[in-house]
């Protein structure tokens, strides 16, 4: 699986489920904080949905040089901890 590493903007298209589409885009792009609320907003959602996902440990959080990413939780990405994860940092 590969990753797109440069800044991708905030053009995201969408059709259908929104959970299904959002974890469909974060399984190969992270995401950061402003397109995800971007695409949210455009697709009426709120960010609950996204906080729900994330309690049900479907979406990771990870912060990289001061800004929140997205992305699917997928078997390998243990190494980045989850919000509710206790323990050693």
């Amino acid at each position: 699986m590969e990753y797109l590493i440069g800044y991708e903007g905030d053009q995201f298209s969408s059709a259908g489920n929104f959970e299904d589409e959002l974890l469909g885009i974060l399984s190969v792009h992270p995401m950061r904080e402003d397109a995800l609320q971007k695409f949210v907003l455009e697709r009426g959602e709120t960010m609950d949905t996204v906080k729900k996902m994330i309690s049900m440990r479907k979406i990771i959080v990870a912060e990289f040089q001061g800004r929140k990413f997205y992305l699917r939780r997928m078997k390998g990405r243990e190494v980045l901890r989850h919000p509710t994860d206790s323990g050693p940092e």
